[in-house]
């Protein structure tokens, strides 16, 4: 479990996002009644992702209107499909980046003197804030499926949601105790083994350790995806036990619900073993 001795100018928000926990386990968990009020020297307990935050499995049930900037990262309409498109699907991505910054600033940049249009409506960052890029009614590319997409029908009917985390880490060559992501071809540090909050071992499509998503981006994406169901009446579905880390195109391009990346490419890895499906209340 990991501690942390509070500095002079820290706040309970901000320590909590520099963690990725959310802001209200953090004061639980240390017996705050005022998040306000935290005495400089005051050494914090910081909750464990998978064990500490039990006790608040409760909050899953719990649907809270989220906050979604419209303003920071906004793409001008070159760099999506400005057409309306009916949805019945809610696909969820992760970026392989390290916050919402980069991907705005990925998607942004020109390929070839041209517009990009690969996408998705939101990206939910670390610290749990929602980004909405484009509207959610219109619709850019984000499967790069080279079959069983007719007309780009599993892009167009999707609202696409990225989650910053930065994907599947690698041991680094020199050092079995430290876990690496993918920049500089895995060689840019993640975190320490002992860092258990910090990732998952689980193997999947030939890798075994995953990054895990923050608590206060999990309550955001649970929040967001309740939303969106609610906005275009899309069916508050998950892919059947069997089918939920499968790639299986043809079953997917019929399917109506909430699903992944994983599901329509089987190079993807998204959203992989370290996201709990559960977290979503469904």
């Amino acid at each position: 479990m990991n501690t942390y001795v509070v500095q002079a100018g820290d706040t309970l928000a901000k320590i909590a996002a520099q963690f990725g926990v959310d802001v209200k386990a953090l004061a639980q968990v240390n017996s705050i009644k005022d998040p306000n009020k935290i005495a400089v020297g005051k050494q914090l307990v910081i909750p464990n992702l998978t064990t500490d935050l039990q006790g608040l499995a409760a909050e899953a049930s719990v649907t809270h209107e989220p906050i979604i900037d419209r303003t920071t990262f906004r793409l001008p309409t070159t760099e999506f499909a400005n057409e309306t498109v009916a949805k019945d699907l809610i696909m969820l991505h992760f970026t392989a980046s390290s916050t919402a910054q980069s991907v705005f600033n990925a998607w942004i940049a020109p390929v070839n003197g041209k517009p990009y249009r690969v996408a998705t409506a939101y990206v939910v960052d670390r610290d749990g804030k929602i980004y909405e890029f484009f509207p959610a009614e219109k619709w850019a590319w984000h499967l790069g499926m080279t079959g069983n997409n007719p007309n780009s029908i599993n892009d167009r009917r999707a609202v696409a949601i990225e989650i910053v985390n930065v994907g599947a880490l690698q041991e680094d060559p020199a050092n079995k105790d430290q876990l690496n992501w993918w920049p500089n071809n895995y060689k840019t540090r993640w975190c320490g083994k002992s860092d258990k909050d910090r990732y998952v071992k689980a193997p999947y499509r030939g890798l075994t350790y995953f990054a895990t998503f923050p608590s206060v981006q999990v309550t955001a994406v649970h929040d967001l995806v309740h939303h969106l169901a609610a906005k275009f009446d899309i069916k508050k579905t998950l892919p059947p036990a069997a089918k939920l880390m499968e790639f299986d195109p043809v079953f997917f391009s019929a399917y109506k619900g909430i699903a992944s990346h994983q599901n329509y490419r089987a190079d993807k890895t998204d959203m992989g073993p370290a996201w709990d499906w559960s977290a979503l209340g469904i």
